[in-house]
């Protein structure tokens, strides 16, 4: 069964993976996010498979879709960031960047 020791692997996982926010504030709410969705799903399917969490086929259903889901949200606002020089101007007015 989870536990407060398991939250805290996902919180320390969770703080890794959104350090990119410190090349850009809004990275942290953006990119951060998806990528510690991701996380989480990835380090539930270790745990389990190391035996922690029993998990059944449901579960590791899951697990994969918070994978893909926070890949596919950080993955849709990186090729945004990069790719429209409209976005980045809008989002530089609105930050005052």
């Amino acid at each position: 069964m989870w536990n407060w020791t398991h939250l805290g692997i996902f919180f320390a996982l969770c703080l890794l993976v959104c350090l990119c926010g410190f090349k850009k504030y809004v990275y942290f709410m953006s990119i951060g996010y998806g990528f510690s969705v991701a996380i989480i799903g990835a380090a539930m399917i270790v745990m389990s498979i190391i035996g922690i969490y029993p998990a059944t086929i449901a579960h590791y259903v899951q697990f994969v879709l918070f994978i893909v889901y926070g890949f596919r949200l950080s993955g849709f606002l990186l090729i945004r960031e990069l790719k429209n020089a409209a976005y980045r101007k809008t989002l530089a007015e609105a930050t005052g960047d």
